[in-house]
């Protein structure tokens, strides 16, 4: 039962691989700077949702190394092309980089113009959902399955019941959820539209290109003041709920963070992967497991900011 689940798990480079594979790691996902495409920073300076220094393969040759080297572990390798929307030249830039990739095993795609292209003229490939395209109902899934996606990463606001309603109607499809650290607090795939809408007043406000870090914790009022507009304020950790993903039908759970050291990745790897290996097994109520798991790992208690 435990066996059926695995951990995506974020790699910036070669030498991550073998470490995190030794702690559990089989199926890995990175990232491509502009260079390696053969196209200008300064015009196309976003090409996925990390597009921060030090988070992506910096050249073509390392992709090749870490597509090797995962093989070679009996893992799989996917390339992030997880924007919202890409340009015309952007688009064949990938598919250019992609005739040039045939180790590569699989994609995370957002776009539904590169979804189409990449599953008509590189079949052979997975495509993965990201959570980017927002697909929150069995048939948005449906639709994207239709596309050709093999795997969905599920939007982080469903609860429990409304993703074991999508894995019913979509047994065809994989599915994947987030579970450690995804710290923006609105939902991926309406991020643009979350940002511009909130109160300038409230401390969660996309403030830097490093990404979405709230400034304080939010106070009662001004979570009512977010659901009023219709954003839902979400939590940064859901390793609690694996059992209850799992028994949803999820049979993949995401590990964020390609900027992350490497040590960090080895630890909370190692957080996920005993939670999952208690499935089953727990004696008592299996959050509570996992919170001891927590204290155990970090010497913490556990902030309980918790998804789902």
């Amino acid at each position: 039962m435990t066996g059926q689940m695995d951990v995506f798990c974020p790699l910036r480079a070669c030498a991550e691989i073998e470490p995190l594979a030794r702690a559990g790691a089989r199926h890995f996902y990175a990232g491509v700077d502009a260079v390696v495409l053969g196209v200008r920073a300064a015009t196309s300076p976003i090409l996925n949702c990390r597009p921060w220094p030090g988070c992506n393969f910096e050249d073509e040759g390392s992709v090749r190394a870490a597509c090797e080297i995962v093989g070679g572990l009996g893992g799989r390798l996917h390339l992030t092309f997880n924007w919202f929307d890409y340009r015309p030249w952007e688009v064949e830039a990938i598919l250019a980089f992609l005739d040039r990739s045939p180790t590569l095993d699989g994609v995370v795609l957002a776009d539904l113009t590169l979804i189409a292209r990449i599953r008509r003229e590189h079949p052979r490939l997975r495509i993965v959902l990201s959570t980017v395209a927002h697909a929150q109902n069995g048939r948005s899934v449906g639709f994207f399955r239709r596309l050709g996606v093999d795997q969905v990463v599920l939007p982080r606001h469903l609860t429990i019941d409304e993703i074991e309603g999508i894995v019913a109607a979509n047994p065809e499809v994989e599915f994947e959820a987030f579970v450690k650290n995804q710290d923006c607090h609105f939902s991926q795939g309406l991020c643009s539209y979350t940002h511009d809408v909130v109160d300038p007043a409230l401390p969660y406000q996309c403030g830097s290109v490093r990404g979405y870090l709230p400034s304080r914790p939010l106070s009662a009022a001004e979570q009512r003041a977010l659901e009023t507009l219709g954003v839902v304020v979400m939590r940064s950790c859901g390793v609690c709920a694996i059992a209850d993903l799992h028994r949803a039908g999820v049979r993949m759970v995401k590990l964020v963070g390609r900027e992350l050291p490497l040590e960090q990745k080895i630890r909370d790897l190692g957080f996920i992967r005993s939670a999952i290996d208690a499935i089953g097994s727990a004696v008592g109520p299996y959050p509570e497991l996992v919170r001891r798991l927590h204290e155990r790992t970090y010497s913490a208690g556990c902030h309980r900011d918790c998804m789902y």
